[in-house]
């Protein structure tokens, strides 16, 4: 079970954040299932050091930092102090960046690993292939990436639309979109569905193991 901070020590960043779906009964099962997959597919290595990609109130961090000796999280909305609090209610180590994931200022194969979950959707191209290109520069050569991403269909749609948002909005690239842009620069070895029995268009989230290989342009 994917380790969450307590409830009374996290706060939303904004308005629109999704954190209280987590502590829900209903959303909560979505909500939880999509870090769950995410460590299924990070796996039991431990890793020298991990990258988080939109860290959002850091819901996800005192998992991560389980699965690497140096855990970086990175994200733009620039309320990294109230995360901290957190983090040391929950004594967990993380260094937390101001930063976008189209223009990281990493070194090149900074990471072994690099997770990130409900990022993607909210780029439209060319701002989306440009992100990969730097999640792909920023990871190790033969290094990992954890992407999710939501599925858009009917049923998401409907969803979107009942909490208050226009879907193509909030989420100008569909998991279609991300799949194929994904594949111009990574290899995609194992995909997750959630639900797991339904196909991948038809259900709510997918998360996708990928891997950096090496190649002559590098």
């Amino acid at each position: 079970m994917v380790r969450l901070p307590r409830r009374r020590v996290i706060q939303p960043t904004s308005d629109d954040d999704p954190l209280p779906y987590y502590y829900f009964p209903l959303t909560g099962w979505a909500y939880r299932g999509r870090l769950e997959m995410a460590v299924s597919l990070l796996g039991d290595r431990e890793l020298d050091n991990l990258l988080e990609i939109g860290y959002g109130s850091g819901i996800f961090l005192p998992e991560l930092s389980h699965h690497c000796r140096q855990l970086i999280a990175m994200d733009i909305h620039g309320q990294g102090a109230n995360i901290r609090a957190m983090l040391q209610h929950e004594r967990v180590q993380a260094e937390l960046v101001d930063g976008s994931v189209t223009a990281m200022q990493f070194a090149d194969g900074a990471f072994d690993a690099v997770v990130c979950l409900s990022v993607l959707e909210h780029l439209q191209s060319p701002d989306l292939k440009c992100a990969l290109a730097e999640i792909r520069r920023v990871t190790r050569e033969e290094g990992t990436v954890i992407l999710g991403y939501p599925v858009r269909n009917m049923m998401m749609d409907a969803f979107f639309r009942v909490v208050g948002y226009v879907p193509k909005d909030i989420h100008p690239s569909g998991h279609r979109d991300i799949w194929n842009a994904t594949t111009e620069v990574l290899t995609i070895r194992r995909v997750l569905r959630l639900p797991r029995f339904l196909p991948k268009d038809m259900g709510f989230y997918v998360a996708c193991e990928c891997v950096r290989e090496a190649r002559q342009t590098d």
